[in-house]
């Protein structure tokens, strides 16, 4: 707490973790429980970047996506990345783990470093004849039957379950098992690209404790509110062709998305001269706007619900407040209900942020392939 003053980042982690202290302890019967393995090694620095320029290479030639980006990690690195869907994200986190050699700059890496990369299309790719018993014997041809049986345990898999083929798992199952392989290569460095999307609630927690306890650095793209926000110390925002330092939290951050969209250049029109007379220009941003108005519509749709949340919450607290509610035995019933509402009205509220946060990242991207 003592560097929670340097940062409004770290400020909202720790109130984050409070939160967490008092929903920890619904999830440790749930059946999921693991950790990140100590790394052999911890290389600091881990990775620099120096004026990197991001992208592709085709025969076409290059496409830069990111320039001049200017990075460092090291073991107490935790950085989540911020920034319209499109904006490069995938792109700067592929350069990170070196499927993507930088188009320009100084990139260097420590030859020591074990990365840890999740990502959905790793998950897709997950061979359907396998079972996770002989994924996890492949990690350990010494372990015995029952040592492998209880680290599948860990993440949900039990009985028939480790000899089934991956073919037959759900998309749950699959990440599950993938994070599972990651566990098993002692990383250092985790990069995860949306490692919630398809976990159930429990798994959430248990990957969320798990990332509490990882001795190594993270570097995560999410649109899990509470993993970010419980799991990460610092933003940066990949947005406009460069990555930033963000000074804010998520609340600072949907405010910039919504300034941004605000302020953003208007919808595309073409310039004199271009060949389109006035009727079609006219109608090409009638078609753009057309576009955009299903995502608009969405965003004020979640920005209604998320105020009518609010001030439902605004009662239930208010009424909370009432100090007979917990001195009168006749109203015992009555603070049940209030508190039962508060905690199902607490989780609606941050659903709906999840919601319009990435509501709000679409709209900006689509706004942004729209302007000049």
């Amino acid at each position: 707490k003592a560097k929670a003053s340097k940062a409004k980042q770290a400020q909202s982690r720790v109130k984050a973790l409070e939160r967490l202290e008092l929903i920890g302890p619904a999830h440790v019967d749930s059946g999921f429980s693991f950790d990140f393995h100590k790394p052999d090694k911890l290389p600091n620095p881990m990775e620099n970047l120096d004026a990197v320029r991001c992208g592709y290479r085709s025969e076409q030639g290059e496409v830069a996506i990111l320039d001049n980006v200017c990075l460092s990690l090291r073991p107490e690195s935790r950085l989540g990345l911020l920034g319209p869907n499109g904006a490069g994200k995938s792109t700067l986190i592929r350069t990170l783990v070196g499927e993507l050699a930088p188009l320009a700059g100084r990139f260097d890496k420590d030859n020591d470093l074990a990365v840890g990369y999740f990502h959905q299309q790793q998950v897709d790719r997950l061979d359907h004849s396998d079972t996770p018993y002989q994924m996890l014997s492949r990690f350990h041809p010494k372990w015995s039957e029952s040592a492998l049986r209880s680290e599948l345990g860990r993440f949900g898999f039990h009985g028939d379950d480790v000899f089934a083929p991956v073919g037959r798992f759900s998309g749950g199952e699959k990440s599950r098992l993938a994070l599972a392989m990651i566990v098993q290569e002692k990383p250092a460095l985790l990069i995860l690209d949306e490692p919630a999307n398809h976990l159930d609630l429990d798994m959430r927690e248990a990957l969320n404790m798990a990332l509490q306890a990882f001795e190594g650095a993270v570097v995560m793209v999410s649109h899990d509110r509470h993993l970010l926000e419980t799991t990460v110390d610092e933003f940066w925002l990949v947005a406009n062709g460069s990555v930033t330092r963000f000074e804010g939290d998520l609340d600072d951050y949907g405010r910039w998305l919504q300034q941004n969209r605000r302020d953003g250049k208007p919808v595309k029109e073409e310039k004199a001269g271009d060949g389109l007379d006035a009727k079609a220009r006219r109608q090409q941003a009638a078609q753009q706007r057309e576009q955009l108005r299903p995502l608009k519509r969405q965003v004020e749709k979640l920005e209604k619900q998320l105020s009518q949340c609010d001030q439902e919450l605004a009662k239930i607290e208010t009424a909370l407040g009432d100090d007979s509610l917990y001195t009168d035995d006749s109203r015992k019933n009555e603070m049940n209900a209030l508190l039962g509402d508060q905690a199902r009205l607490k989780k609606q509220h941050d659903e709906l942020e999840e919601q319009l946060l990435e509501a709000m990242e679409s709209l900006e991207q689509a706004e942004s392939e729209l302007t000049v």
